[in-house]
């Protein structure tokens, strides 16, 4: 119905539920995605993503085009390391929080 993976619209209804129940309009949710690539490698070979998603009211049909965007475009980076991007957008750690909280 909608056009996307599973994966995305799980997504996307996840975000719903945060925005209803949370009322942030701004998040971001970390996506392990595979680094494999047809070759056989013993090994956990992820990545975490963030995805960004910002909260209109278009309807959830609106949520769930943006969120499979957000999605294509955070697998166009899948290779750039985790830390890396903390680093670039984190300005100062609190070990209290997630780095990206």
């Amino acid at each position: 119905q909608y056009g996307v993976s599973r994966n995305v619209f799980l997504l996307a209804a996840y975000s719903d539920f945060i925005f209803t129940h949370y009322g942030n309009r701004r998040i971001a949710i970390g996506v392990p995605v595979s680094l494999r690539g047809n070759d056989i490698q013993v090994c956990n070979n992820t990545n975490l993503v963030p995805i960004q998603v910002n909260y209109q009211r278009e309807g959830f049909r609106a949520l769930v085009d943006q969120v499979s965007r957000r999605f294509k475009e955070a697998l166009d980076h899948r290779h750039t390391p985790y830390s890396e991007i903390v680093r670039n957008v984190v300005s100062r750690k609190t070990p209290s929080r997630s780095p990206l909280v």
